[in-house]
């Protein structure tokens, strides 16, 4: 057996035995191995596998089991449901609401016929599958009643939810973005959703795509799926590597490249499994031959970063690569901070008279002046070839300009409830972070960016909120298609760099004393962080180390 399935059968045993604080773990439960998570499911069970009630089974013991049997979601919570009553059985949703608590749940028992079930939970997942953070953590309360069926205690009270400490859930679920392309049908954008690691995530995948994108994020992306499109069977079957998904006859009215683009969807969203190496459309039971249509899932395809030293810019190779033209600018402009487009052929400066812009592509040396304003934060280039700006104060609007100097954008909406610390535009060009400042403290707030069918930017959807727990300080970039980095500080001052999932997590790293940013382009490799004495530091086996000194600004390309 792989060393990674000993691993999880082990972290799944202790963790269900967290739950075994307030309700004890039945005693002909059995520990099986299944299938490698990371390799695929071959069938539809996990690493545990909880016991259903035994025979004669006191009240106590049936609240016990069934909280236990929540580590089971094979079969859509097949054992969970053997310790309800027969109505209750058949109506209970379980996927309704999941409930995260990071300290074991409490139980206590009502009269013959009822308990309590009290649970601080730092996150919940919906039936959607999306990830809602909870802060520090609420407590909920959750009530159950029994009843006698013949001589046995049942369940005939239970609310449509399931509860699981942090490691069972670290085990039992994962995160997959659901893909929908922008308004110009040339980037996918994803909407990261939670589901439990089994044979139906992908049916579960495949319906959620279905239903349509978040609402904050509707103005912003399309779906190729006719409307009310459904699967034709409640199921994704995968048979050799190709997951078949079978839509209903509302599929008929979609147009061939409505069709391309809805296989494009569906491969980006299914691949994410182990199992999954291509999709395949059937509509009402008849397969369809389909094109595949070329797709990125990010754009995120430049390994190096570039930095603007005392001296100039440089491409950070393994032995770092002057840029003469880009350094020539840089000292005209008196560059404090950039950014640069994915193909490098687009360098947008900060200086002292604001932001310009200039083309690295050709001989011409010429710098666009584009925002006179003060206090500017580093500007962003999207790939629709927009130059992105924001001042730090609160009232000043975010402002997007063409190559050519021509403002096209410019709003203030939500931006004016506090000052801006940092900003930054997904590498497909359809998201917005910023970092923002109020009386309340900081906020990463995260929007969609609304365009019109030539790609330029006509507003900003109302934000989310994510990091919401962490005290985050200064600076802000997106490191891969789902992720953005941020600079957080502890209670005592000092400061780390800190990975957030839009729609997930986070990830804390080792502190580097005052950090003052930190770029990556991936989640776990090629990242960097700078601190107030301009000292560069590379990420090595989690751990910081010296890369170079006298740095200015660093970031990605794109």
């Amino acid at each position: 057996m792989k060393l990674v399935s000993l691993r999880l059968v082990a972290l799944v045993a202790a963790a269900a035995l967290v739950l075994a604080g307030c309700a004890k773990l039945p005693t002909s439960s059995e520990v099986k191995v299944g299938s490698d998570i990371q390799g695929g499911l071959t069938t539809d069970y996990l690493y545990y596998s909880p016991s259903g009630p035994v025979e004669g089974a006191s009240q106590q013991e049936i609240i016990n089991g069934f909280l236990n049997a929540a580590t089971g979601p094979q079969n859509d919570y097949q054992v969970a449901r053997e310790f309800l009553s027969g109505e209750l059985a058949a109506k209970w949703s379980p996927s309704k609401e999941l409930l995260v608590g990071d300290t074991r749940p409490q139980v206590s028992m009502v009269g013959a016929t009822g308990a309590r079930l009290t649970v601080k939970a730092v996150a919940r997942i919906d039936e959607t599958g999306r990830y809602h953070d909870l802060g520090d953590g609420i407590e909920r309360v959750l009530t159950f009643g029994l009843v006698l069926e013949g001589d046995q205690w049942r369940i005939n009270q239970a609310p449509d939810a399931t509860v699981l400490v942090r490691p069972v859930f670290d085990v039992l679920f994962k995160s997959y973005a659901l893909y929908f392309y922008d308004k110009q049908n040339r980037y996918l954008v994803p909407d990261l959703r939670w589901f439990a690691t089994r044979v139906s995530t992908s049916t579960r995948l495949v319906s959620a795509l279905l239903a349509g994108p978040d609402g904050w994020l509707s103005g912003a992306v399309q779906n190729a799926f006719p409307d009310k499109t459904k699967l034709a069977i409640d199921s994704v079957t995968v048979e050799n590597g190709v997951a078949i998904v079978d839509l209903d006859a509302t599929a008929n009215t979609a147009t061939v490249a409505q069709r391309q683009r809805m296989l494009a969807q569906l491969t980006a969203t299914l691949t994410q499994l182990p199992s999954v190496y291509s999709v395949e459309i059937r509509i009402d039971h008849i397969a369809q031959n389909i094109t595949n249509l070329p797709y990125e899932v990010s754009l995120a395809n430049n390994p190096d970063p570039l930095a603007l030293t005392v001296d100039g810019f440089s491409l950070l190779t393994a032995t770092p690569t002057p840029m003469k033209k880009a350094t020539s600018a840089a000292a005209r402009w008196r560059a404090t901070d950039f950014g640069i487009n994915n193909q490098q052929t687009l360098l947008a400066m900060k200086g002292p008279t604001g932001v310009g812009l200039m083309r690295l592509s050709g001989t011409d040396q010429t710098i666009t002046p584009l925002d006179s304003r003060t206090g500017l934060l580093a500007p962003v280039i999207d790939p629709q070839g927009f130059i992105w700006s924001l001042g730090a104060a609160k009232d000043s609007a975010l402002q997007a300009f063409d190559t050519k100097g021509g403002l096209k954008f410019s709003t203030l909406s939500w931006l004016e409830s506090g000052t801006h610390r940092a900003f930054a535009i997904s590498r497909e060009g359809g998201r917005l972070a910023v970092l923002l400042v109020s009386t309340a403290g900081s906020r990463l707030l995260i929007a969609a960016i609304e365009r019109d069918e030539d790609g330029v930017p006509i507003g900003i959807s109302q934000p989310i909120e994510i990091g919401n727990t962490q005290n985050i300080v200064r600076s802000l970039a997106w490191i891969d298609d789902t992720s953005v980095a941020t600079i957080a500080m502890t209670d005592e001052g000092y400061t780390y760099p800190l990975y957030l999932e839009v729609g997930g997590e986070t990830k804390k790293f080792a502190p580097v004393a005052n950090a003052t940013s930190v770029v990556a382009n991936s989640s776990y490799s090629s990242a960097y962080v700078l601190d107030s004495v301009r000292q560069l530091r590379v990420l090595r086996s989690m751990t910081w180390v010296d890369f170079a000194t006298d740095v200015l600004a660093i970031h990605f390309a794109g």
